[in-house]
């Protein structure tokens, strides 16, 4: 994830959080083929048969953007981890219609933001609103794989917020007061591993 950022009831909007780190999409792709449900034909594997669905971010604050338009690195909440999915079960990407695999949507994904690395002070949390996560797409290169690395960009909301007892962050302070109980999220997804063999698959 190049940078996702949470804003009030638009991410154009200040004040902002800004966010980067790395996804996990373990996707199955057998229903990338839509004769793999014609059984008893044998089905066709692709890359990734065994996928559980499993999605999960793992980012790190990294600026805020303050009500003013005031751009800051030295927030206190700045390099607080993002995580989903801590005590609940993992969430699913899904192609939703296995013709058009360019509307993937996560679902049940419960996003965190925590005061440290050690994860001792919850600072929010939030229920990730059900949508397709890719909403513009681009080649951006080509690996060793035959499928090619893209880029993409997506909008959703974070509903039902948990703000826990924080108040050390104006950037918080100022999104708590503006809105309370939903946050826009705006993602753009920077590049991805499809080569079974490499690094980061």
């Amino acid at each position: 994830i190049r940078y996702l950022t949470l804003a009030m009831a638009s991410y154009l909007d200040f004040p902002r959080i800004n966010f980067a780190g790395q996804f996990r999409a373990d996707v199955s792709t057998r229903n990338n083929d839509i004769f793999n449900y014609k059984l008893p034909t044998p089905p066709d594997d692709l890359w990734n048969p065994l996928g559980t669905g499993e999605f999960y971010i793992y980012a790190k604050v990294t600026s805020v953007v303050y009500q003013d338009g005031t751009h800051s690195t030295q927030d206190p909440i700045v390099n607080s981890p993002i995580v989903n999915n801590l005590d609940t079960p993992p969430a699913k990407l899904v192609d939703v219609d296995p013709d058009n695999q360019l509307k993937s949507t996560i679902y049940g994904l419960h996003l965190s933001m925590f005061s440290d690395k050690e994860r001792s002070k919850l600072i929010l949390e939030g229920k990730w609103i059900r949508n397709v996560i890719v909403h513009d797409i681009w080649t951006r290169v080509f690996s060793k794989s035959a499928i090619p690395s893209f880029s993409s960009n997506g909008a959703t909301r974070l509903e039902d917020i948990k703000w826990d007892d924080y108040n050390e962050s104006l950037a918080i302070n100022q999104l708590k007061d503006m809105s309370y109980h939903a946050l826009s999220v705006r993602t753009t997804h920077h590049i991805h591993e499809g080569y079974r063999q490499g690094r980061k698959f």
